[in-house]
This record gives C-alpha cells, structure tokens and sequence, in this order.
C-alpha cells in the first residue's frame, strides 16, 4: 500500500512541461522497469518543491551514447532547496543536496521536508520496492543530522512524519 501524501503535490513541471502529478507517470514506469533503467544506465534528477508544486528535471545517464550530467537540467531559478539525485541500473537511489555556507536549522527543516515529500509523491504514483538508497546517501544524510536516524530508502523516508504536523 502506497504511503498517504501528508502534504499533496498539486502540480509538477517535469523537464519544463507544467501540468499535473501524472506528468511522473512515464517517469515511475521508466524507474520501475529493470530494462529501461539497464537500457539508460539509469537517470539523474533534481527535484525541488515550492508549496503544493514539484519541479523535477529527469535525464537518463546516456542518450545517444553521450554521458549527461545534472547542469544540463534546468530548473526555475527561484529554487533555493534542490535535490540532486540518481537512479543507477540497479535501482539504487542516490539523493543529496549542496548544504552551503546557509544550512540552518531552518534549511535543515525545509531539506528533511522536500525528501519526504519526494518520496511520498513517487510512491503515491506508483514507484514499486524500497528505493534503498546508495551508502553516499546513508552516510550524507546521517551527517547533515535531518532525520533522528539515517534512512536507508525511500520507503522510510515516506513513512516519516513532517515534524510541523
């Protein structure tokens, strides 16, 4: 059973298409799928939230034999809290984020929210399994002190409560 959205997403631009959630649909089904995350060596992402909104920029590791990177996602340039983010073949996540020289305990708060509300969103649209993330990000999340104790996948991370409710 997908966990509830504590805070829904209303709309989504997904690689700078603006519409609704089920923009992500194609997305979900892409990371889902063990042949095209093997076929596209997996994809990169940002993913930020301002409010009920999702901006998420998707690329997949090659395209036409060619490395991509995340610079070559754009994002609106009012972001302040972004996500950088990979899916390898495997399905492994990888999940960080560039703490600056402002990581306050309000950033810290507003970081904590973004990855539970991106993880809560992907499995309401039907991400399958855990997520488990990579030991980069174990380790960068039990060293940025987000959470009480470190997540080791997104299923965790949805079954986390906003600290504000």
């Amino acid at each position: 059973m997908a966990p509830t959205q504590t805070n829904p997403i209303n709309t989504v631009t997904l690689n700078g298409k603006r519409g609704k959630p089920k923009l992500v649909k194609p997305f979900v089904h892409a990371v889902n799928t063990d042949a095209i995350r093997v076929e596209k060596a997996g994809f990169l992402f940002k993913a930020a939230l301002d409010d009920d909104h999702l901006a998420l920029g998707v690329t997949p590791y090659f395209i036409a034999g060619q490395r991509t990177w995340h610079y070559d996602l754009v994002m609106p340039d009012e972001i302040r809290f972004c996500l950088l983010g990979s899916i390898n073949a495997d399905g492994h996540f990888t999940i960080l984020f560039e703490p600056g020289e402002h990581f306050t305990p309000e950033a810290k708060s507003t970081y904590a929210e973004c990855y539970i509300r991106f993880a809560q969103f992907l499995f309401a649209w039907g991400l399958e399994g855990d997520g488990p993330f990579d030991e980069i990000t174990v380790q960068f999340l039990s060293e940025a002190g987000l959470f009480a104790s470190a997540p080791v996948s997104l299923a965790e991370l949805a079954a986390l409560v906003l600290a504000a409710e």
